[in-house]
């Protein structure tokens, strides 16, 4: 991963750096996961002079090294996907990728401004891990409609399921028509139970029950997978920070830019190294002294994902809260909206 990374930030240092007043002495440190090879980058004479740090990948040396850097008031940029904890009482760190926590955040201000007529469900899966899930998209939906935290429960309708089958179905879903589903599950057995009785019960309605579920990115991660038959029919969509998308004519030419270049292709985390080195180029070549003081006032376009970034607590650090929604079509993803930005029509 990091040398994946790696790769596509010198890219972009090798394919930008004429096009910029500025110039980055890069200094590159080979950090394990132990705290020998830590110690020895940070015992390093020239860490103490850093303007940015870029690093380290693995979470509890990378709040190390914030905690650290913060007496000096140097910025250390997360680059990988972490949870957004890593920011508490660091507000000189900043996470580049959107934790699970602000894709459901984004997803709940998404849906809260869709205007979609359809009949909005939050589904409950009654499984503990889950609590934390539900009960923020529901804060986040009502302070989004302006709705006081008081009547957060009673701003969507929610349904709970103990049982999947056809009974339990028709008892939640007693009227036809068109359904958004919000499934924020960790729960595999659960989903894949969901998804397979809405399958089964949309069907055999003949088109009266139609459904579209919006899940989270966990559910790509899992082995054994889901059915694309089924993720298809119920228009199954995920935010998906780190997706690739073939579709993107942008994508497109960087990767036929980087083959030509390189010999072979880059990856996700190539694009995520390409993204942080040409944003790091705009910002300190227009507005260097202010980006240092404000980070999170300045947003950016990239190739993998666009930068906007968000300061939750006033003394903790940034997180970008851009978000992709991705809905399977024609056994594919195809992008059907962002977040903050407007819905794609």
């Amino acid at each position: 991963i990091a040398l994946s990374y790696f790769r596509g930030f010198k890219f972009a240092i090798d394919s930008l750096d004429s096009l910029y007043s500025v110039q980055f002495n890069l200094k590159v440190y080979s950090v394990m996961n132990d705290s020998a090879s830590l110690k020895s980058a940070l015992n390093d004479a020239e860490f103490e002079s850093l303007d940015i740090v870029v690093g380290p990948f693995y979470t509890s040396q990378f709040e190390r090294v914030a905690d650290r850097m913060l007496q000096k008031g140097v910025l250390v940029i997360c680059p990988v996907n972490k949870p957004s904890k890593i920011l508490f009482k660091r507000p000189n760190a900043i996470k580049m990728l959107p934790s699970e926590s602000m894709q459901i955040s984004s997803l709940a201000e998404f849906l809260a401004t869709d205007g979609n007529d359809s009949t909005l469900v939050l589904v409950n899966s009654n499984k503990f891990q889950d609590t934390q899930n539900i009960d923020f998209f529901k804060e986040r939906f009502a302070a989004t409609l302006n709705i006081p935290d008081t009547f957060a429960d009673d701003v969507i309708k929610e349904i709970k399921l103990w049982d999947v089958n056809r009974e339990t179905l028709k008892m939640r879903f007693t009227d036809t028509g068109d359904y958004v589903l919000v499934v924020p599950s960790k729960d595999q057995v659960f989903v894949t139970k969901l998804l397979n009785g809405l399958y089964d019960f949309a069907l055999d309605s003949k088109d009266s029950y139609r459904f579209q579920v919006y899940g989270i990115s966990e559910w790509t991660k899992w082995d054994e997978g889901l059915d694309l038959r089924q993720m298809q029919l119920l228009k199954v969509t995920l935010p998906l920070p780190n997706h690739v998308d073939f579709n993107d004519s942008i994508v497109n030419r960087f990767y036929q830019h980087y083959y030509s270049e390189n010999g072979f292709e880059p990856i996700d985390y190539t694009l995520q190294g390409f993204d942080l080195c040409h944003y790091l180029y705009e910002e300190l070549a227009s507005n260097p002294s202010q980006w240092f003081k404000s980070p999170h006032e300045y947003n950016a376009k990239g190739v993998l994902n666009d930068i906007q970034f968000k300061r939750v607590l006033d003394d903790s650090g940034i997180e970008n809260q851009y978000v992709r929604f991705f809905q399977y079509h024609n056994f594919t993803l195809k992008k059907i909206g962002e977040w903050p930005l407007t819905k794609n029509k």
